[in-house]
């Protein structure tokens, strides 16, 4: 996609000349691979090429002229860096170049869109800086700090030292932008190569102070590991980019919540497995607290992506597994109508993934609960009369005859944990599959959904049980 991005920024600016100016300032041909196209945009848009076309109404001919001549100076001045640099291609050389760079006018898909273009191609630079994992997002965010203090401005209200799993960076990152020391005079009075020097002297200073005075500790391998921690991060300050901080702020802000999500997740399926009454096995925090926690992580997100607040949980597709466990409920419950009483207590329709599950478990209790009787026909008619015509004596039959009286308990546990595992993973996926950054607001209504389920799984089995189907499934790792 990245590439195809690319494709489509140099497009834009050859199509439209003018649209130069809505990228210039904060795309680099740095960000750029493979190399020609770096070369392209280096002519095109860093050297100003683009703002030397003529005005639309300028030329006699349609703007297809203007593309012509753009792209005639655009491989004009290839040609000259080429030969400055000693390389030289023969005349069909050229040609192919020639063709190239035609091909980009001709393919890009709307040129109006060169700045959602031109986010892709910066979001791709900073992930490939920060390597396949993300995992040296924190250590590259300190890196661009010590270089360019003055970013801390952009960062200090949505990102914080606790968002960091190193404990160290966090402290560091505490120091240099929460408390303000990238705006002091001696850090803002540095320039050019002494910034990260001043800089590096400025923080270690005031970790030292906070060890003093606030009881800090600078954890395992003391002063020494601090120091060579200093020494590193100074030198990748070296290659550092400032307009790389707060793309890298909101990587850091991503892995914190998604390891937020994966610990309220678990939290909550361990303690669906605890029978009502007895101690959580998790750790002893309420699961509100939870949610409220990963839903101030979601308002920070939403405000750095300038986004509003919304709680949502996104649809799950049923798997065969759930299909068969919900299928086994139901038919329990048609052999035995009897068990509706204790079921309807805790589990609710909306637990079902099927449509015509959830209708068909609606009849079921609203039956039992009324004191009616229970079975195929009189169920069918119900079904007829609420338009829900996928639920025909035939088919309520068939669910009946393959189950057993006196499952319907078990197997709703089971369904219901296995709910709560599948809205976990959605809140850990949620967060690591977004285009644009963490999806929180689905995270957090998956969360609201497992932890109003979880409670309700507390109350499905009595005391001095041992919790029955509600084991806690691994989450799977989020993939940045």
């Amino acid at each position: 996609m990245s590439e195809a991005a690319q494709a489509a920024v140099l497009g834009a600016v050859l199509r439209e000349p003018r649209r130069g100016r809505q990228v210039r300032t904060w795309l680099r041909a740095a960000d750029f691979t493979p190399g020609w196209h770096r070369e392209v945009y280096t002519v095109l848009v860093e050297q100003g090429l683009y703002a030397q076309a003529p005005p639309p109404g300028d030329l006699a001919s349609d703007a297809a002229e203007i593309t012509a001549v753009q792209v005639s100076a655009v491989v004009e001045r290839l040609r000259r860096r080429a030969e400055e640099r000693g390389q030289f291609l023969d005349g069909p050389g050229w040609e192919r170049v020639h063709r190239d760079v035609a091909a980009l006018a001709d393919q890009v898909p709307d040129a109006s869109r060169i700045a959602a273009y031109g986010q892709i191609v910066a979001r791709a630079a900073v992930e490939r800086a920060l390597g396949p994992d993300g995992g040296s997002a924190e250590q590259s965010l300190l890196s661009a700090l010590l270089a360019h203090p003055a970013q801390g401005a952009h960062l200090r209200h949505w990102l914080r030292g606790e968002d960091f799993a190193d404990p160290l960076l966090g402290r560091m990152y505490r120091e240099l932008v929460e408390d303000g020391l990238y705006g002091e005079p001696r850090v803002v009075g540095a320039a050019g190569e002494d910034v990260a020097r001043v800089t590096v002297t400025a923080l270690r200073t005031a970790l030292v102070t906070a060890a003093q005075e606030d009881g800090w500790e600078p954890g395992p391998g003391g002063w020494p590991a601090v120091t060579a921690r200093l020494a590193e991060l100074a030198a990748g300050a070296t290659d550092s980019r400032a307009d790389h901080v707060v793309p890298v702020g909101k990587q850091v802000l991503q892995l914190s919540i998604q390891r937020q999500v994966a610990s309220a997740g678990r939290h909550l399926q361990l303690d669906a497995a605890v029978p009502a009454g007895e101690p959580a096995q998790a750790p002893a925090i309420a699961t509100e607290d939870l949610v409220r926690a990963v839903d101030e992580l979601r308002h920070r997100w939403d405000q750095v992506m300038g986004r509003a607040p919304a709680a949502v949980t996104k649809a799950i597709t049923a798997s065969q597994e759930h299909r068969a466990t919900e299928t086994a409920v139901l038919a329990s419950l048609l052999q035995d109508p009897g068990q509706a009483v204790k079921v309807k207590e805790w589990l609710r329709a909306d637990d079902f993934t099927v449509p015509d599950h959830q209708s068909l478990y609606r009849l079921i209790i609203a039956r039992a609960a009324a004191g009616e009787p229970v079975d195929a026909i009189l169920l069918a008619k119900d079904a007829r009369r609420n338009g829900w015509h996928g639920l025909d004596e035939a088919a309520i039959k068939a669910v009946g005859d393959s189950g057993r009286p006196g499952e319907a308990q078990a197997r709703g546990r089971e369904l219901l944990a296995a709910r709560i595992n599948v809205h976990v993973q959605g809140a850990a996926d949620a967060v690591a599959g977004s285009a644009d950054g963490p999806s929180a607001a689905v995270a957090l209504g998956h969360l609201r959904r497992a932890a109003v389920q979880a409670s309700r799984a507390r109350a499905s089995h009595p005391p001095g049980s041992d919790g029955g189907a509600l084991v806690p499934r691994t989450i799977r790792p989020p993939q940045v």
